[in-house]
């Protein structure tokens, strides 16, 4: 959902071949009626989550994306691994792995918000969904009072 961001924060630490990165973005999200529909519009908008200047950089290895009621509010878990092959300062490809969750903004249903967890590197990293979990639990969406 880069190209459509209105607002990103992302926090990064590691070097060019083992690299973490945590960013919570907003962006414009359109309108599903149900859990399987909001599923579809994630799957839609995350194909475009790649360098449309290296339409070839990613290959997509893996992907997970499902409806959740962790939140009060409608959320999609989303977990991927792709193959790198463009990353800056590496020699060849590296694994990018991402977990994280995507939902509608409780003030504002146009509003989506993208909470993900991410490390590149040579191998998979083992506590991945761990670190994720921890960061997604500790973003705090407020809703209208």
């Amino acid at each position: 959902m880069q190209s459509e961001s209105d607002f990103e924060v992302r926090f990064s630490r590691g070097e060019a071949i083992n690299s973490f990165v945590a960013a919570v973005a907003l962006f414009r999200m359109g309108p599903a009626n149900s859990p399987e529909e909001y599923e579809e519009l994630i799957r839609r908008s995350s194909a475009s989550d790649t360098d449309p200047q290296m339409p070839d950089r990613y290959e997509l290895l893996e992907q997970s994306i499902k409806y959740s009621s962790e939140r009060a509010y409608p959320c999609v878990r989303y977990r991927a691994t792709s193959k790198d092959r463009g990353a800056k300062g590496a020699n060849g490809p590296l694994l990018l792995e991402l977990d994280g969750l995507y939902c509608r903004h409780p003030a504002d249903e146009s509003v989506g918000v993208s909470i993900l967890y991410s490390h590149r590197g040579l191998t998979r990293h083992a506590h991945l969904k761990t670190d994720a979990d921890e960061f997604i639990q500790n973003v705090v969406l407020h809703g209208s009072e």
